[in-house]
């Protein structure tokens, strides 16, 4: 993995995944990794994104093989993209959840998170893909787009999870 400073608030780090860091003091940390069939963003505060994932994690055939398996409204949904995942992005904080399109089609597919663990310096892993998506291979590219590459990256930038 080589590292590319595009500018003074931005990395671009490329192997099999093409990722970039973009950090800006009022808008915070936004990343997009890129990998053959997908593109990940940072999720977003919008009414389109609330409209995705309420029917993302509204799906009791989605939700039934994540968590707790309990569908969530779109309120729900609305209050957890915005004060968990957006507010990380807001605070510099990289381990928060990604938004995953087809990279052919700007379809949205899913969603991904390398986030805080149990404890300090511990990260967990979760994905959830739509029904339509599922057997594609699209879940073990973004996971390993995380583990093998983001994850990296991340302690490259000087990131750490909770202190460690």
């Amino acid at each position: 993995m080589s590292l590319t400073t595009t500018a003074s608030s931005a990395h671009t780090y490329r192997g099999h995944s093409a990722i970039h860091f973009f950090s800006d003091d009022q808008e915070g940390l936004s990343v997009t990794i890129d990998t053959e069939h997908l593109h990940m963003r940072s999720v977003e505060a919008t009414e389109k994104e609330y409209d995705h994932y309420a029917a993302l994690f509204g799906d009791k055939n989605v939700m039934g093989k994540f968590a707790t398996g309990q569908t969530k409204t779109r309120e729900e949904m609305k209050t957890r993209v915005r004060d968990v995942w957006v507010k990380r992005w807001r605070e510099q904080d990289p381990y928060t959840g990604l938004a995953v399109f087809k990279n052919d089609t700007d379809d949205f597919l899913g969603h991904v998170v390398l986030g805080h663990g149990d404890a300090p310096g511990e990260s967990e892993l979760a994905y959830l893909f739509h029904r339509a998506h599922w057997g594609k291979g699209y879940g073990s590219e973004a996971v390993t787009a995380l583990v093998k590459e983001y994850a990296p990256a991340t302690v490259q930038e000087g990131y750490v999870l909770d202190g460690k």
